[in-house]
């Protein structure tokens, strides 16, 4: 009976620590070698240029807006120097704008005018 007890509390520590680790580590997506990475939790952020206050709270889905952003500018400029000629950047680029901001848009309309939508949200 206490094996049973103690086999029950052990899974039970196991899958809280896994839970725990799902929830609080980093969440990342890559858009041709360019790394969009952001937590699953809100965060403290620095006064900056998306935080006009001393701090500002991030929330998880600004913190993963302004991450996808940043890789799809990235993924942009290295598709911009060989004058858009890596189909896969350009099918990565246009893959994640679908996916997360729902447009069907080419890498050359993405890239060519990024601040269309392709624009950075504020933290509160």
């Amino acid at each position: 009976m206490e094996n049973k007890f103690l086999l029950a509390i052990g899974l039970i520590i196991i899958v809280v620590l896994f839970s725990i680790g799902v929830f609080l580590s980093d969440q990342q997506l890559d858009v041709a070698g360019c790394t969009a990475k952001w937590k699953l939790v809100s965060v403290n952020v620095p006064r900056s240029d998306l935080c006009p206050s001393n701090s500002c709270v991030a929330s998880p889905s600004a913190q993963q807006h302004n991450a996808i952003v940043d890789a799809l500018l990235c993924a942009c400029e290295k598709t911009k120097y060989v004058q858009y000629s890596d189909e896969a950047v350009n099918n990565r680029i246009k893959e994640v704008v679908n996916n997360f901001f729902g447009y069907t848009l080419t890498a050359n309309e993405v890239c060519e005018q990024p601040g269309s939508f392709l624009v950075k949200r504020s933290y509160g």
